[in-house]
């Protein structure tokens, strides 16, 4: 009797092993790192982190890349390149909340965005319908982001714990 190939069991175990994990939703990005460069005033901080997001070809990549350029580009000085990548960095978050309506992560980075972008960018329709969204999904999301969600309410003139329950 011949046994089967070792190499064989691997290669079934590692497909396996992702398939289960795409299935459950599982994620690379790491949210701690993520919401930790996003609510920081680093520039290098947001910067290393847009470096691990830029090759990504996944919705969240683009989404969270996406609002990382827009909340780095309010950082900057040069009022075109503030502009420039405000608006790269919208396309790519509109596109990713456009293509997935009911994700909650991504509507509560728009929230971020809009509530603080100057009124003169017209970028602050969306506040109402994102709340909803949010609070329908809060309970859903993963223990990381409803911590950074927490921590945004504190702060936000728009968001109130009491309307994620």
């Amino acid at each position: 009797m011949k046994l089967p190939n070792l190499r064989s069991y691997a290669l079934f175990l590692a497909v396996l092993l992702w398939a289960i994990s795409a299935s459950a939703g599982y994620s690379s990005i790491d949210r701690s790192g993520f919401y930790a460069a996003y609510t920081s005033a680093s520039i290098d901080g947001i910067n290393n982190f847009i470096s691990k997001l830029e090759n990504g070809s996944s919705s969240e990549s683009k989404a969270f890349l996406g609002a990382l350029l827009m909340r780095k580009s309010g950082l900057l000085n040069n009022k075109k390149e503030q502009l420039n990548l405000f608006k790269k960095g919208r396309m790519l978050l509109e596109k990713e909340i456009e293509t997935s309506p009911n994700n909650a992560e991504f509507r509560f980075l728009r929230i971020t965005i809009q509530e603080q972008a100057p009124k003169i960018l017209g970028y602050n329709k969306n506040l109402e319908q994102d709340k909803k969204v949010l609070a329908k999904g809060f309970k859903d999301l993963n223990q990381e982001t409803q911590k950074a969600i927490l921590g945004y309410v504190q702060k936000s003139r728009l968001l109130k714990s009491t309307d994620l329950n």
